[in-house]
């Protein structure tokens, strides 16, 4: 389970209603799904490993499209990091390398890229990612300029959203407004959280989008979707290269 797969649930059951509204847009489940199936180019996947996963580094700056490749890297079985569009080249590159990162999928100007990231593995293949039972790896915020990489299982996230909701009292009903990137933990939590929930066949189109994301802050954020109907899990410690 990840959440491409939690994606897919959420388009099958009511795919028509809101996900996400960023930039002034707005998008559906289904038309994520959708997108996001048909994400990763076939000349992507022919230069990722079939036979373990890979560290992929997401930069740019449309915070749908964060969202959006993280899902499909998933599906494409590496392990997607949303990184700082905003960091300089030499502190990227550094983090590349130090935390032996194999590709960069970069966004420019809409148009998407895949280079190769840190120096390949001895055999000359790309770099296995540290641990291969993960399913994403987010950035540390940390007090210098080359941020960490710290992987994530999908348990050690999804397993915390229902102890996360309750402590910031959300509900089904609450649209929560996240300001600046998904790269930071804090907005990612937020932006994959509420796929957590369970959603009845036939819910009726809500007027506001689970998520909201902003470059500036426009009002107090509230809190995400569904965590009266989420299952009850232990959190799990994530891991840290």
């Amino acid at each position: 389970m990840d959440y491409y797969d939690l994606l897919e649930q959420h388009a099958a059951s009511h795919g028509d209603s809101l996900y996400i509204a960023a930039h002034g847009r707005e998008y559906t489940y289904a038309r994520a799904f959708q997108e996001a199936r048909g994400f990763v180019r076939p000349a992507w996947a022919a230069r990722f490993p079939k036979e373990y996963k890979a560290t992929v580094l997401i930069v740019t700056s449309d915070l749908y499209h964060q969202l959006l490749a993280f899902t499909a890297l998933m599906k494409a079985g590496q392990v997607p990091v949303i990184g700082h569009y905003d960091l300089p080249r030499a502190a990227e590159a550094q983090m590349v390398e130090r935390n032996r990162i194999a590709f960069v999928l970069s966004e420019e100007n809409g148009t998407w890229t895949l280079r190769d990231g840190c120096a390949p593995a001895a055999d000359g293949k790309p770099a296995p990612a540290p641990y291969q039972d993960v399913c994403m790896g987010v950035l540390s915020s940390g007090s210098t300029d080359v941020p960490k990489v710290m992987y994530r299982t999908y348990e050690s996230w999804a397993g915390f959203f229902p102890v996360q909701n309750e402590r910031f009292l959300i509900d089904r009903q609450a649209v929560v407004l996240v300001e600046g990137s998904f790269g930071f933990t804090g907005n990612l939590s937020v932006g994959v959280g509420h796929l957590r929930r369970r959603v009845p066949r036939r819910e009726r189109r809500p007027q506001l989008p689970p998520v909201a994301a902003a470059h500036r802050p426009v009002r107090r954020h509230g809190a995400l979707p569904g965590a009266d109907e989420a299952e009850t899990a232990d959190a799990v410690p994530g891991r840290a290269p």
